[in-house]
């Protein structure tokens, strides 16, 4: 187990500059799994398949969406634009998990996080997870296909990230792909 010191202040960390072990990869915590470290240095846990998953659209038309334009605060994308026109941004919002309400569509950097300490496949780049519950055919395990963001990119385009090879690229928000629910908690001992 490796160990961080929080950079948080103390309006939102619960003992500043502490040492805090982070947990391994896959460890069920906070309503679902622990999936590595954020930029803004905020853990990342990924909801259950079973309840944080869906096929979505990311919008219902191809037009701008205000707000969602972060690339690291997917909780604020998303509260600007969990509507009934943002399909798969308010199926994460209307989430309850484990007691946890504060669910949502995970930030371009939030799921780039997520596809290198949890990519399903063996022989890609990068290398299958070593978590046995998200590897290929794993309970757990991501799709390997495009994922949604909660980035925007521009009017009628969002940021995916594909959890079968790696990529990230941008598509029309009309198109259907894969989405699963992240939220973030700050640092703690389990």
């Amino acid at each position: 187990m490796s160990v961080i010191k929080t950079n948080l202040n103390a309006d939102t960390a619960p003992i500043s500059g502490s040492i805090i072990p982070v947990p391994a990869l896959g460890t069920p915590m906070a309503g679902g799994f622990f999936g590595g470290v954020s930029r803004d240095g905020t853990w990342i846990i990924v909801s259950p398949k079973a309840e944080g998953e869906s096929v979505l659209a990311w919008k219902t038309t191809m037009t701008a969406s205000p707000g969602a334009m972060s690339f690291v605060d997917g909780l604020a994308n998303t509260r600007d634009i969990a509507d009934a026109d943002h399909p798969a941004a308010a199926f994460c919002a209307a989430l309850r998990i484990g007691g946890f309400d504060d669910w949502h569509l995970g930030s371009l950097d939030d799921m780039q996080t997520l596809m290198r300490n949890l990519m399903p496949l063996s022989g890609g780049n990068p290398a299958q997870t070593a978590v046995e519950a998200f590897q290929e055919g794993g309970a757990e395990a991501f799709e390997a296909t495009w994922h949604w963001t909660s980035t925007q990119d521009r009017p009628g385009y969002a940021w995916l990230q594909d959890f079968g090879d790696g990529h990230q690229d941008f598509y029309g928000k009309d198109f259907r792909t894969r989405v699963r629910a992240v939220r973030k908690c700050l640092p703690f001992t389990p």
